[in-house]
């Protein structure tokens, strides 16, 4: 589609050090899916600490793969 966002030829992965654990998790989360089995993913984390850049970088994997991406955020209302 028009709007879609562009697909990158290549991953900034020294932008996320130290958050092996994370993107370990979504990469098999991502595979499982990639096998057929549905998956959903919640991401949480106080603002700042880098979740929009791991969503990004998921969202780059799963459109280099062909797959389908949606990604929502919501904020507290005080």
């Amino acid at each position: 589609p028009a709007d879609a966002a562009p697909v990158p030829r290549r991953l900034d992965v020294d932008r996320f050090a130290g958050r092996d654990a994370e993107r370990r998790a979504l990469r098999a989360a991502l595979h499982e899916a990639v096998g057929g089995h549905a998956r959903l993913v919640l991401l949480t984390g106080e603002e700042g600490i880098g979740t929009s850049a791991i969503v990004r970088q998921l969202e780059a994997e799963v459109r280099l793969l062909g797959g389908r991406f949606v990604a929502g955020i919501a904020r507290d209302i005080e």
